[in-house]
């Protein structure tokens, strides 16, 4: 089973959309009488384990760095092999539309008001595939060309096993993985690194959505949504009809859109109520920090390898700078 592909040859545009459903598909998230009046900061605040996965990662300043000097370092391997490659703009997620989808503040009403489930989005407000218009001007044949250059081929396809069995993979050989090797070196120590350490929160999610406490909020959850007209039998299940709905929202008109996300708020916020009558996510952030302290025991050499490999990237690349500064170019 493949884990992940660092890329995609289809636009980031498209593929906005395709990751928020497919976000959604493996997240999770009675009477209504205590309203929607502001829970208190700390009874809704993410677990400290979770956000030190967060930190595992880096400063958003450093993982721009990181993201900027590997998009750069694409658009010349793909300059020399005769391709035009604009770099992607930085663009990190808005971080309360991220919560929304998670199962720490499900039961924060504000915050589901505000986003829904953090899936339906404006298609304005996306940012665009500077490459999307130079890709569709070529013709099929030099379209599968150019994605072989910046993704790479089959025949170079380098397998990884993660420490959770699952294994992921790269094509040696295309721009993507050439860049990421400049930085990183070790391109397979890099690949199980980085995609454990990328994966932590959904590793922590699976095993808190596994937990007996947890599952035991299902059925009074469900009851209390019944009673306000949404029948669903999981909370994955009202989630995951909004993804997919969702999944097909680039090829919507904005009113289509603008219609699903108020269905999409809607239901968020009676969820929410739900999820708060039950005590779901209040069971849930006491599991999260208990899941996420054992997964960062249980990842701890790839944690370590990752931290050394960014260190490493950001060693070269003051390196690189100074040396660029010195020689005046």
């Amino acid at each position: 089973m493949s884990a992940r592909h660092p890329r995609s040859p289809w636009s980031k545009a498209s593929l906005g959309a395709a990751c928020s459903a497919l976000a959604l598909l493996l997240t999770t998230a009675c009477t209504a009488d205590r309203g929607d009046a502001p829970i208190s900061a700390s009874s809704t605040s993410t677990p400290a384990a979770t956000k030190d996965l967060d930190q595992l990662r880096g400063a958003p300043t450093t993982r721009k760095r990181l993201f900027e000097a590997q998009e750069h370092a694409i658009a010349a391997c793909m300059a020399r092999r005769g391709w035009h490659y604009q770099p992607v703009s930085w663009h990190p997620a808005d971080g309360d539309a991220t919560a929304a989808r998670g199962l720490a503040r499900g039961d924060d009403i504000p915050l589901h008001r505000r986003f829904g489930y953090g899936v339906t989005t404006v298609r304005t407000s996306q940012p665009t595939d500077p490459n999307a218009a130079y890709t569709a001007s070529l013709s099929r044949r030099r379209q599968e060309r150019y994605s072989a250059a910046l993704f790479g081929t089959p025949a170079h396809r380098l397998d990884a096993r993660l420490p959770s069995g699952e294994v992921t993979f790269v094509y040696t050989d295309g721009c993507t993985a050439q860049a990421e090797k400049r930085l990183y070196g070790d391109l397979k120590k890099w690949l199980i690194a980085n995609t454990t350490v990328v994966n932590l929160p959904a590793e922590v999610d699976n095993r808190v959505r596994a937990a007996r406490e947890l599952t035991a909020t299902v059925k009074p959850w469900s009851g209390c949504m019944s009673s306000h007209g949404f029948r669903f039998s999981s909370p994955d299940e009202a989630r995951n009809r909004i993804a997919r709905a969702a999944s097909r929202q680039q090829t919507m008109s904005r009113t289509r859109v603008e219609r699903l996300h108020h269905r999409e708020v809607s239901q968020a916020v009676v969820d929410a109520t739900c999820d708060r009558a039950v005590g779901r996510s209040r069971v849930a952030r006491s599991l999260i920090g208990r899941e996420g302290r054992r997964i960062m025991d249980d990842r701890a050499p790839e944690i370590s390898t990752y931290r050394a490999l960014v260190r490493q990237a950001l060693a070269t690349l003051t390196g690189r700078e100074k040396g660029t500064l010195s020689t005046g170019s």
